[in-house]
């Protein structure tokens, strides 16, 4: 468990960190090019190979601001799943998947800015 959470916080600043102003930034495509580089730049092994290889729910989706690099995030997600094989990722934009996360040994929220005055993803949607 520990090794997954470093591992998607690892990534999540790293893209922050590359993007740390990405509200100032000039929006870029995710297309073939920016994930082959991805790709290119991902290790080819993990540098700790779980026991039991992990599932992980990468959670996407927002009912306000709709943030241009969130497909990338998940881009990256799927790029380190398929070429180090450290985890296997489902994603899902539909709420209800919480309703049963027993089959997922972590959960990344890739999402940003609910509607409203709630300021509650979940109250938006249900």
């Amino acid at each position: 468990m520990k090794y997954i959470a470093q591992l998607i916080l690892m990534t999540v600043m790293a893209f922050n960190g590359l993007f740390l102003h990405s509200q100032s930034m000039e929006t870029f495509e995710l297309d073939k090019a920016w994930i082959d580089k991805i790709m290119d730049l991902a290790p080819d092994e993990p540098a700790i190979r779980p026991e039991n290889v992990p599932r992980i729910l990468v959670f996407t989706l927002s009912t306000a601001f709709q943030h241009w690099a969130v497909p990338h995030k998940t881009a990256i997600m799927e790029v380190l799943s398929e070429k180090t094989g450290a985890f296997l990722m489902d994603q899902s934009t539909d709420i209800m998947v919480f309703e049963d996360l027993k089959g997922y040994d972590a959960v990344m929220l890739n999402n940003n800015c609910s509607a409203g005055g709630r300021r509650d993803l979940f109250w938006d949607e249900l």
